[in-house]
C-alpha cells in the first residue's frame, strides 16, 4: 500500500515539487534570488505600483514555468488592479527584509501571504483582510478502507500516534504539547509538501501546520480518492489575518485602492472564484 501510494505521489511531483516551501507563519527566509517580471499590463496611461513577493509560499504566490509569479495574492491583485485602474509590476524577494523594503520605498505593497501582528502594524499599514487563518490537522480519508473520517478534532488527535509538522512552523510547540498529552510520536517535515507525503505513505497519522496552506494541498490531492484528504480544524487555535502591506502613512490613495477592489470582487463574485481556483469550495 504504501510503495503505491509513493509511486502515485510520483505522478504528481513534476507539480508539487515546484510548491514546495517553508511555512514558518511568514518568518521563514527564501533562498530564491531576486527577480523582476514584467508589468501585467500594457497600458502606459495607467499608474504602477511595485509589488515584492515571494518565489515559493503556495497558494499564495509560486512561479510558473517561465519564473513569473502565480498563486491566490497574485490573481487576487491583478483582479483589484483591473478594477481601480493600475498596473502592478512584480519582484520575487527573500522574506527577510521584504516588509523592511516598503519603507525605504523599495517597493509599494508586499503581496505574500502576510499574516497581520500588532507588532507589524506599529511599522507597516494593512489592506482589509482577504482571508483569515487557524491551525489544523490534515489526514488522509480512509474512507474506502471502512474507517470513516473523524468528527472533530480531538477525536482525531485521540487515535493518532504519529504526528509531523515543519520543523521550526509556527505550530510547533503546540503540536509538542499535543503529542506529550497524548504520549504520541512526533517526526519534523522540511516543507509542507513532505508533511502530506509523510500523511499519504503512512508514516505519519497526521500533519499539523497553517489551515490555508493544508487547504490547499487537500484540494489539490483530493481530485484523486487515492490521495483525498481531509482537514480538521484546532478549535482553541488563534485566529490570523492574511493582508496586503503597504509603507507606514503613505500619502497617496493606493491603500484605498486596494480596499475599494477587494470589495468590488467580493461584491461581484470574482473573489470567490480566486478562491475556489486556489482552495477548491468551501465546506
Amino acid at each position: 500500500m504504501i510503495k503505491k501510494t509513493l509511486r502515485h505521489l510520483g505522478l504528481l511531483s513534476a507539480f508539487m515539487c515546484a510548491l514546495t516551501a517553508c511555512n514558518k507563519q511568514n518568518d521563514a527566509t527564501n533562498s530564491q534570488a531576486t527577480k523582476s517580471t514584467p508589468v501585467a499590463a500594457e497600458n502606459s496611461s495607467l499608474p504602477v505600483y511595485r509589488v515584492a513577493t515571494l518565489s515559493v509560499f503556495p497558494p499564495f504566490v509560486q512561479r510558473d514555468g517561465r519564473g513569473i509569479p502565480i498563486g491566490f495574492d497574485i490573481d487576487l491583485l491583478n483582479e483589484i488592479g483591473k478594477e481601480e485602474g493600475f498596473q502592478l509590476q512584480y519582484t520575487t524577494k527573500l522574506w527577510q527584509g521584504i516588509l523592511e523594503g516598503l519603507n525605504t520605498n523599495q517597493h509599494d505593497i508586499v503581496a505574500a501571504g502576510v499574516v497581520v501582528t500588532p507588532e507589524r502594524q506599529k511599522l507597516y499599514d494593512f489592506s482589509n483582510n482577504y482571508m483569515d487563518t487557524q491551525w489544523a490537522l490534515v489526514l488522509k480519508d480512509k474512507t474506502a478502507e471502512g474507517k470513516p473520517p473523524f468528527k472533530s478534532f480531538n477525536e482525531a488527535v485521540r487515535a493518532s500516534k504519529v504526528f509531523t509538522t515543519e520543523y521550526g512552523a509556527a505550530g510547533q510547540a503546540t503540536l509538542e504539547k499535543i503529542v506529550a498529552d497524548n504520549q504520541a510520536t512526533m517526526i519534523n517535515s522540511e516543507t509542507p509538501y513532505l508533511e502530506i507525503a509523510n500523511v499519504l505513505s503512512g508514516k505519519a497519522d497526521a500533519a499539523y501546520d497553517n489551515a490555508r496552506v493544508l487547504e490547499f494541498y487537500v484540494f489539490m490531492y483530493s481530485k484523486d480518492p487515492k490521495t483525498k484528504m481531509y482537514t480538521l480544524v484546532n478549535p482553541n487555535s488563534p485566529v490570523n489575518q492574511f493582508s496586503f502591506a503597504v509603507k507606514k502613512g503613505r500619502n497617496d490613495d493606493l491603500l484605498n485602492k486596494i480596499n475599494s477592489g477587494l470589495k468590488k470582487l467580493k461584491d461581484n463574485g470574482k473573489y470567490q472564484q480566486i478562491r475556489e481556483k486556489w482552495f477548491g469550495k468551501s465546506n
